[in-house]
């Protein structure tokens, strides 16, 4: 550790004012070469090569060797098998020998190998085992010229770019279409006012801009102009889009209110009830008409009062008591002063009146409706 006044006697290489921080920043500056020194790398590379194991081990002469001994014991097994054969047989002769013939002399000896060799049997299987490589290479080569179909990439067949840009182009062709609506319903909905807030951009000419007088000093006019045209722009189209503070829109309709479906529902209930009561009354004036004047028991409506002779009405209880099973018979009984000539006139009077064509008391006809 140095004392507080080491730096009072630390001589820099260039005049300083302050020999504290120029000590400071020379010992830090010091520090970074040095670990930069040591982190250095050398220019010549000494590391030794990179052994490779396949190299080292020699894996394809180990196969070769492997497949010698396999051969050798092949060979030496056969010939066990033979020489314990002929033990067992003492010495029987193998007619049926399905290995190949010894070689002979002449088939060796005959040979003519390309070049020079003191011994003409291997070369022979050299050139023979080198020719039969040769011809399964042949047997396994490829052609030469690729005749194969050439690849086919998707993304060149489904031209991705192309279809992103058709529907990037329907995009602004549908959203200028949607502005051009908008603008249509607009002038239909004013009758036909005049659009006199163009937002398309003119191009800009050099009287444009040189014209221009700007509020404030600037260097360059025509940007000055743009500037000043998108803020006004801007505030243009902030009022266009602005909404009303008071709400002018007509008050929401409601169906149910306009159809009244509730009043529609009771007119139809009354009406079918008064078609009810009259399809009833008919059916009792029809039934009526046919028996000609029956009296119906089971009526419930009230009676009319009957005007008639007090003799005649006696004679009518009198016809009905008799047509009843219930009421008991009773002898007829005529009074002095009755004329059975008269009675059958009334009878027949009675029989011909018209019956009245219009409604009977009780039947209510609706407009419209002839059937009720």
């Amino acid at each position: 550790m140095g004392t507080p006044m080491d730096h009072r006697a630390y001589q820099s290489l260039f005049p300083t004012k302050s020999k504290y921080l120029q000590q400071k920043w020379d010992k830090a500056s010091y520090s970074l070469h040095r670990s930069k020194v040591k982190q250095a790398k050398p220019a010549i590379d000494q590391i030794p090569p990179k052994t490779y194991p396949h190299l080292a081990l020699k894996l394809k002469k180990q196969q070769l060797e492997e497949d010698r001994a396999l051969e050798i014991q092949f060979h030496n097994n056969i010939l066990l098998e033979k020489i314990l054969r002929i033990k067992r047989t003492k010495g029987g002769i193998d007619s049926w020998n399905d290995y190949e013939p010894k070689r002979t002399t002449e088939s060796y000896q005959s040979y003519q190998p390309l070049f020079p060799t003191k011994n003409k049997y291997l070369q022979q299987k050299w050139d023979k085992a080198t020719y039969d490589l040769h011809r399964r290479k042949v047997k396994s080569s490829k052609p030469v010229i690729d005749k194969s179909a050439p690849r086919t990439y998707p993304h060149l067949e489904q031209r991705l770019k192309k279809q992103q840009l058709e529907e990037e182009r329907t995009m602004d062709i549908q959203r200028e279409n949607n502005l051009l609506n908008e603008k249509i319903s607009h002038i239909k909905k004013t009758t036909g006012g005049v659009d006199s807030w163009n937002i398309f951009e003119k191009k800009r000419t050099t009287k444009n801009y040189e014209a221009y007088q700007s509020l404030f000093p600037t260097a360059n006019r025509y940007l000055q102009h743009k500037w000043d045209k998108t803020v006004y722009d801007l505030r243009r189209r902030k009022v266009t889009s602005a909404k009303p503070s008071i709400d002018a829109t007509p008050p929401r309709t409601f169906p149910h209110l306009e159809q009244k479906l509730k009043t529609k529902q009771l007119e139809e209930e009354r009406r079918m009830e008064i078609h009810r009561e009259n399809s009833i009354l008919n059916e009792k004036i029809a039934r009526i008409n046919r028996t000609i004047g029956d009296t119906d028991t089971w009526n419930k409506y009230s009676k009319k009062r009957d005007n008639r002779n007090p003799r005649n009405r006696a004679m009518t209880m009198t016809k009905n008591k008799r047509t009843d099973p219930t009421t008991p018979l009773i002898p007829k009984v005529e009074p002095e002063d009755y004329d059975v000539k008269k009675e059958s006139e009334l009878q027949q009077d009675t029989a011909t009146d018209p019956i009245p064509e219009t409604d009977p008391p009780g039947i209510t006809t609706l407009p419209g409706n002839p059937d009720s």
